[in-house]
């Protein structure tokens, strides 16, 4: 005979919530349209909570082993004291168990889980009606074995209440490998602000090293591998929670108690033991349903409101004595339960939270690359450089060496991601401290250093020893110093904003760093001549200028935090490509002012020729030949030529050639002869020294030969460059000439009047 739970009625007067009124209209008044499948039975009270009783037609395959019948009688209840909505519970005492229940107590009605959201999040959306379809398809599902599918995660164990109880990384290790030589203790403070929702942080740490005091006392242990989904029933007590372990992965609770209590009275710490909670941790290793082993799981309950001593008064292996003002406690060699104070003794769960390590980083943040190796040196800390630090940190990205020589002054806080409680502590060293709180096993060196004052090679190489640097100093003496590196490794990126904070770029080398900051940032200037969206990307001083304090240039710029933050968060996901992807590139990214949208705009730089000359470098782009090669192309056989547009490093002795421009329509190109004219020609350099606000001018000469001669000087060509150079030495620089001929030869020269 099938015995269910009471429903107890409600009185005449019942006032019926709208939402269970509306199920039983539909069910009693569209029973046709709904194929008989639902059928109304009663109503009552279900505990608190109002409910409505339906009789459910389930598909049972033939055989079932799963124990769902053809008929099940499912109570639906509606609470809004508890937030719970709408519930539905099996009321058969003797229903399954099955994957996908919610936790109830034993001798309540199972309660069915039927989203992976609270419920009344996704019903809003649906319609009642379908709440009720919803019941019937998980009882089908469950009646066929294809409850719980395969793309789920195992369900938990069993689900925490009391509050979160949080490890480390290293303590997580030690209690799954059944570690023995450590002791945990709280690693910080519990954070207790309402008493039903309790913080538990421990670590642990070798035996005979002092941690700080804790009112509780742990013990851990480990139970058999299970391949049981989930626990179905919360123990209300002790005696429940003993016979759960015992039965499901074959732990003894009394038994490891009694052992735990035992070595306290050998050490002789009984006493400091007696007065503390007893938090119990336990390992269970989980199989699937196939019986493989998956993952290992953590549960952890405190037994309240006793202690370590009334715990074992209740077991009977602690012996009370009282000798005339003295009580004295004995360790008994026996366990003797007294059943009526165990059942007293509530086991309450908390909700175990994994340590935030890289690999759960990875996994938040869907990176499936091997990052655990990278090691990223990151120049600038400021407001852009330390809101991508802690992008990338918070990603898994686990090895930085973090180069800054400023202060954290008030006025950082406008746009630092470092909060106030760093303030006056040195950039460099207050990111350490937040990556190694963030992010477990966390391998940081912080470098209290400018880039520009690193002396020698022993130091440049100790703080370069990575796969990539991100350079976010905007410093352009820091920029080229990082470019002009001999070394392949690391690898540079350099990210800034400009435009008013409208504005931000990336820039990244190749991997074998053969097309360099320097070259990409030229070649980025270059295109800005033509693409307006790309033509404020110039490292200009912005305008808008805020006084922070009395000292020589305690200028800072007018930005807001939102954009930063955007830019923030757009330039790490491009970091992100380019760390994974070895070519060069860059972005520039632009905040719309009408509607904040963000236009990305992407660069694939062009190789770039270098070439050593009279101790002088050069360095041109691969479009700039190209430009060069299509004006001869065209002008064949007559020579052709112009001027080329670029700038000079007169400190590095490096000469930089984006652009070369086609001969003015004066010009006298002949066979053998070509000489420049000038029509339009000053216009047209000076407009783009305008547009580049002077980054970008005339830097010399180009012309072409013509077929099967050699791109050498002649004698009129060695005259040119001495004439040219007279001219540049009024800006001191030198007099350039580059020489075009077959196949894109070129002939390099230089001259410094």
């Amino acid at each position: 005979m099938m015995s269910f739970y009471e429903i107890l009625p409600f009185d005449d007067v019942h006032v019926f919530p709208d939402e269970l009124a509306i199920i039983k209209s539909a069910i009693l008044q569209c029973s046709g349209s709904l194929g008989g499948l639902f059928s109304y039975e009663t109503e009552g009270f279900l505990g608190e909570a109002e409910a409505i009783v339906l009789n459910i037609q389930i598909d049972v395959p033939t055989r079932s082993p799963f124990g769902v019948l053809e008929e099940e009688k499912i109570a639906i209840s509606y609470s809004k004291n508890n937030n719970e909505g709408l519930q539905a519970y099996a009321l058969r005492k003797d229903f399954p168990n099955l994957p996908h229940l919610n936790l109830t107590y034993k001798d309540a009605p199972k309660s069915l889980c039927l989203f992976d959201v609270p419920a009344m999040d996704k019903i809003y959306n649906e319609s009642l009606l379908h709440f009720i379809i919803r019941v019937k398809q998980w009882l089908d599902r469950a009646a066929s074995g294809e409850l719980h599918l395969d793309v789920q995660a195992m369900e938990p164990f069993i689900m925490g209440g009391l509050g979160h109880f949080v490890f480390d990384s290293e303590t997580w290790e030690r209690i799954i490998s059944c570690s023995s030589d450590y002791e945990l203790y709280l690693s910080r403070p519990a954070v207790t602000t309402r008493k039903d929702n309790h913080y538990v942080e421990v670590c642990s740490a070798d035996i005979g090293k002092k941690g700080p005091q804790t009112p509780f006392a742990f013990l851990t242990m480990k139970g058999n591998p299970t391949s049981d989904q989930c626990i179905n029933y919360l123990p209300k007590n002790y005696l429940e929670l003993h016979d759960l372990l015992d039965k499901k992965i074959a732990i003894n609770l009394d038994e490891e108690i009694f052992n735990f209590i035992s070595t306290i009275y050998g050490k002789g710490l009984s006493k400091k033991y007696h007065d503390k909670s007893l938090i119990i941790i336990i390992c269970i290793p989980r199989l699937n349903l196939e019986g493989m082993p998956v993952d290992h799981e953590i549960v952890v309950f405190q037994l309240l409101p006793s202690n370590v001593l009334t715990i074992g008064k209740a077991l009977g292996c602690i012996h009370e004595i009282k000798r005339k003002n003295e009580t004295i406690h004995v360790l008994e060699n026996n366990i003797n339960r007294k059943k009526e104070e165990l059942e007293k003794v509530v086991p309450v769960p908390f909700s175990v939270i994994r340590p935030f390590s890289q690999k759960l980083a990875k996994e938040m943040a869907g990176i499936t690359e091997n990052i655990s190796d990278i090691t990223i040196s990151a120049v600038g800390l400021g407001a852009l450089g330390s809101q991508v630090v802690l992008n990338l940190a918070r990603q898994g990205f686990s090895k930085w060496k973090l180069i800054d020589n400023d202060i954290l002054l008030p006025h950082n806080f406008a746009r630092h991601d470092l909060s106030a409680y760093f303030r006056g502590e040195m950039k460099a060293e207050a990111l350490e401290h937040e990556l190694k709180v963030i992010l477990e096993k966390t391998e940081v060196e912080s470098y209290v250093q400018k880039i520009d004052d690193i002396s020698s090679k022993k130091e440049e190489k100790k703080i370069f020893e990575s796969e990539i640097l991100i350079d976010a100093t905007a410093s352009y003496s820091a920029f080229l110093k990082l470019a002009y590196r001999d070394d392949i490794r690391p690898r540079n990126i350099s990210i800034y904003y400009c435009n008013g904070g409208l504005t931000s770029v990336l820039l990244a080398e190749n991997e074998y760093r053969n097309i360099r900051l320097d070259d990409i940032d030229l070649q980025l200037k270059i295109k800005g001549l033509d693409h307006e969206n790309i033509n404020n990307i110039y490292r200009t001083r912005e305008e808008n200028q805020l006084i922070y304090s009395t000292s020589c240039s305690s200028q800072t710029a007018v930005v807001a935090q939102d954009c930063v933050a955007i830019h923030g968060g757009i330039l790490t996901r491009q970091i992100k490509k380019v760390i994974f992807n070895k070519t060069a590139l860059a972005y520039i990214n632009s905040i719309s002012e009408v509607n904040s949208s963000v236009k990305v705009t992407e660069v694939i730089p062009s190789e770039v020729i270098v070439k050593e000359q009279d101790l002088w470098q050069f360095r041109i782009s691969q479009f700039a030949v190209d430009e060069m090669n299509e004006y001869r192309n065209q002008k064949l056989p007559n020579e052709t030529g112009g001027v080329l547009i670029g700038w000079i490093n007169s400190h590095e002795k490096v000469i930089y050639i984006g652009k070369a421009l086609p001969a003015p329509p004066d010009s006298n190109e002949r066979p053998y002869s070509f000489i420049r004219g000038k029509d339009g020609l000053y216009k047209k350099v000076q407009e783009i020294k305008g547009i580049s606000n002077n980054d970008l001018y005339y830097v010399g000469e180009w012309h072409s030969h013509p077929h099967n001669a050699s791109v050498s000087q002649s004698g009129s060509d060695r005259k040119s460059i001495v004439k040219l150079s007279e001219i540049m030495l009024e800006d001191t620089l030198p007099g350039v000439m580059i020489i075009l001929g077959d196949s894109k030869e070129l002939g390099w020269y230089v001259c410094l009047g």
